[in-house]
């Protein structure tokens, strides 16, 4: 839990940061909260909705300010990741990375029991891995097509993009 004026367990006094053992993670929590409202506002002058990636932090308790500040929902890389912000009570996850595979798929449909969840997928073949999965229970996976914004790290080419949309929206058990 985040709090301001806390002092570490077994310490008597706040520590400076030469007394701190590393690894630790130090926070400036009022400049973290200047930036949370700063994107919630931002995303709310544009008129969008914001879905923050939780990529860098991976915390729980800064997911819940900015779900506070306005955030929709939050977006997490991997089903770990999500199980985990699952467990701490959220309520919309999306998992901006393709999640390919049976075993990661049936954490998937039980993850769907607990929340709203979509995955972004950048091929047929990842998203049927995981539609198999939920079309054997009857049910859908809310899957959004990851394009190449020019990085080269993931997703299908711009060109490719309303094809690999058609054959996508074929396959049983995706949404």
């Amino acid at each position: 839990m985040l709090a301001r004026n806390s002092i570490p367990l077994g310490l008597s006094a706040v520590p400076t940061l030469q007394d701190l053992d590393t690894p630790a993670v130090v926070v400036d929590l009022d400049v973290l909260e200047a930036n949370v409202r700063r994107m919630a506002e931002r995303a709310r002058e544009t008129g969008v909705r914001l879905r923050p990636h939780a990529k860098t932090h991976k915390i729980p308790e800064v997911g819940r300010l900015q779900l506070a500040a306005g955030a929709n929902g939050i977006s997490l890389a991997k089903v770990g990741e999500a199980e985990v912000f699952a467990d701490a009570g959220f309520e919309d996850v999306f998992l901006a990375y393709p999640v390919v595979g049976g075993e990661k798929a049936r954490r998937l449909l039980a993850l769907s029991d607990r929340l709203r969840l979509a995955v972004g997928a950048d091929s047929v073949e990842g998203a049927a891995s995981l539609g198999s999965v939920f079309h054997a229970a009857g049910r859908r996976l809310d899957v959004l097509l990851k394009v190449d914004c020019g990085y080269h790290r993931v997703g299908v080419a711009p060109e490719r993009a309303p094809e690999v949309a058609r054959r996508l929206a074929e396959l049983p058990g995706i949404a």
